[in-house]
C-alpha cells in the first residue's frame, strides 16, 4: 500500500482563501499608509524650508496643502487634523475603510513635529 502525500482539496482551498484575504487587506490598507507616508514627507520638507525662508504657520499650511493637491491627497482636510501647540505641530486623524460586507477598519495616525517659526 502506498502512502498518499500532498495537499487535500480543503487545504488548497484554505490557502487560496487566506492569500486572497491577505491580498484584499493589502489593497485596502496600502493607499491609506501611502497617504500617511507622503503627508509625513510633506511636513518634514516644508518645516525644513520654513527654517531657510522664515515663514509662518499660514504659509506652512498653504505649502503643505498645495503639495497635497499636486499628489492627489484629497481625502485629508489639513485644517481639521493639524493643531499648533507652541513649538510643536500635532497631526492626528483617522481613516475608515470598508473591508467586506459589514466589516470596516479604522486606522488612526498621530505624529508630532517640532517647529520653531522664529
Amino acid at each position: 500500500m502506498s502512502k498518499q502525500r500532498g495537499f487535500s482539496l480543503y487545504a488548497i482551498a484554505f490557502w487560496i482563501a487566506l492569500a486572497s484575504f491577505a491580498g484584499l487587506l493589502f489593497v485596502k490598507f496600502m493607499p491609506i499608509y501611502a497617504d500617511q507616508f507622503y503627508l509625513n514627507g510633506f511636513f518634514e520638507d516644508v518645516i525644513e524650508e520654513s527654517y531657510a525662508e522664515d515663514f509662518g504657520k499660514n504659509e506652512l499650511l498653504t505649502r503643505i496643502q498645495r503639495r497635497m493637491q499636486i499628489n492627489n491627497l484629497d481625502n485629508i482636510d489639513l485644517k481639521d487634523v493639524t493643531k499648533f501647540d507652541g513649538e510643536q505641530i500635532i497631526v492626528e486623524y483617522t481613516v475608515q475603510t470598508h473591508i467586506i460586507y459589514n466589516i470596516d477598519a479604522v486606522v488612526s495616525f498621530s505624529k508630532t513635529y517640532n517647529w520653531n517659526p522664529n
